[in-house]
């Protein structure tokens, strides 16, 4: 037998609940929303390189320049599309690449306390990334 996905998604599905997202709402008609909203087996991990001109570009700036509010914006994001429906979450990658510009150590040491103090608020850990071969040019 040969099985066709709608997408990669539909991948999981199968792998996790033994159907695809179709299947799932012919057999539940009344229910609302996502195969997975049900599960109380999830966890979203997210990774999370903001603000991306200066975290992750590697033709980016290579100082931060506070802006926060793309912090504060990924947080809330987190909080309304997981934490408020019941699903944690782990900011399970995020980091900022060395980049050879006078002030970028501190720049990145300042950044990255601002990055966790606001998902510690809230309350979302983060697992910080370094491969050890990640430099800007």
């Amino acid at each position: 037998m040969s099985i066709v996905y709608a997408d990669e998604a539909d991948v999981l599905n199968v792998a996790l609940f033994g159907k695809t997202a179709k299947e799932w709402r012919e057999e539940n008609p009344n229910l609302k929303g996502n195969i997975r909203e049900d599960d109380d087996k999830i966890i979203a991990s997210v990774h999370a390189y903001e603000p991306y001109d200066f975290a992750l570009n590697a033709k980016g700036r290579g100082l931060w320049n506070q802006d926060t509010w793309v912090i504060d914006h990924l947080m809330t994001d987190i909080t309304e599309l997981f934490l408020e429906k019941g699903t944690p979450a782990v900011i399970g990658e995020f980091g900022a690449l060395y980049k050879p510009v006078e002030g970028n150590d501190v720049s990145r040491a300042e950044w990255a306390e601002y990055f966790v103090k606001k998902a510690t608020e809230t309350g979302v850990p983060c697992v910080w990334w370094d491969n050890g071969n990640f430099t800007g040019k």
